[in-house]
């Protein structure tokens, strides 16, 4: 959580910095890449990430927008066809 809390400082290379590491931590983990992507959430993490979209410096939007696609944007509804609205 502490690290999560980074993301808001004003210093873009401090923001930056961070988006590395949990983007790294998250490509690390494998398995447990799940786990820690909920731990990020539980932390108020993704909503950090989330806002860093509309950031002036076009890397961290990037990064930011790179981490949702990757670790945040599976939903359940994905996993299962059944889910899915049938075409009209």
């Amino acid at each position: 959580p502490p690290f999560c809390n980074l993301l808001t400082v004003k210093d873009a290379q401090v923001v930056q910095v961070v988006l590395d590491g949990l983007s790294n931590i998250l490509k690390m983990a494998e398995d447990e890449a799940e786990t820690i992507a909920n731990l990020i959430e539980e932390c108020g993490g993704l909503e950090k990430i989330e806002q860093l979209q509309n950031h002036e410096n076009e890397d961290i939007y990037k990064l930011a927008y790179e981490i949702i696609d990757q670790f945040f944007s599976s939903d359940d509804i994905d996993e299962d066809p059944s889910l899915v609205p049938e075409a009209i």
